[in-house]
């Protein structure tokens, strides 16, 4: 798979509070990584140096259609279908090819009652849900999500989530998902550390989430289910990792 984004060396600094030093960041197709790190750690430094908002030091090449998504992006329409429509026009799709991108992703979502609902009247965790379908519609080859996921509800995060995750199966979309949310981590395929101005200790996230040493040091809460299910672990109620509540409680209840 190809490198879809090359961060080598990267420095950036703010007066004198060194934000990144020798940072390095590749994402092939097909990634799906969280990325986690504490409050001040340089998570949204990072995403806007990849939404090219702001120069840094070293080498950051994007070799791919991204989009940045965070809850400082706006919604410039009236309503979601107005949003979603305006990202397909021009017409590089036949009105009826847009019709169906737009009621598949809604479908998906579970949002088809919100396309004629006026931007202006939205929650915030509603605000950040429609910013995230108005980047999936586009179908970039990655998203980067910058800390907006954990503003959702858990039914709509699960919604994004699963949705995410056809997408990186079936059309191979790469997806960094940037959070201070460690219950994030029991999506996809990776995880890594944002810390001491470097990105570290990136690895599957099954051998991860093994073990709380990495979350400790790095000051992050470590995912309830995962040490739920060490400590069942240990007394022999369980035989691995489970990430998922009900497959959890479908367990222990046989």
């Amino acid at each position: 798979m190809k490198n879809q984004i090359i961060m080598e060396d990267i420095s950036f600094a703010y007066g004198k509070n060194i934000i990144f030093s020798g940072l390095c960041l590749k994402i092939k197709q097909g990634d799906f990584i969280t990325i986690l790190g504490s409050n001040a750690s340089g998570k949204t430094t990072l995403s806007e140096i990849l939404d090219c908002k702001i120069k840094c030091q070293g080498e950051c090449i994007i070799n791919a259609h991204t989009v940045v998504v965070s809850s400082d992006s706006k919604l410039y329409y009236d309503t979601l279908q107005e949003e979603l429509e305006q990202q397909l026009f021009p017409p590089h799709l036949t009105k009826k090819k847009r019709k169906e991108r737009i009621q598949e992703l809604v479908e998906a979502l579970d949002i088809s009652h919100y396309l004629n609902y006026s931007c202006h009247y939205l929650s915030a965790s509603e605000y950040d849900l429609f910013l995230i379908a108005r980047a999936l519609i586009v179908e970039p080859e990655v998203i980067i999500l910058d800390d907006i996921l954990s503003n959702l509800t858990s039914f709509y995060r699960e919604k994004v989530f699963q949705y995410l995750k056809r997408l990186n199966r079936q059309k191979k979309m790469s997806i960094v998902n940037i959070t201070t949310n460690s219950e994030d981590s029991v999506y996809g395929k990776e995880i890594a550390f944002l810390s001491n101005q470097k990105i570290l200790s990136r690895n599957k996230q099954k051998i991860t989430l093994l073990n709380d040493k990495p979350f400790i040091q790095n000051n992050i809460d470590y995912p309830f289910m995962a040490d739920l299910s060490l400590k069942l672990k240990y007394y022999g109620l369980v035989e691995d990792l489970i990430l998922k509540d009900n497959k959890m409680v479908d367990l222990l209840w046989k």
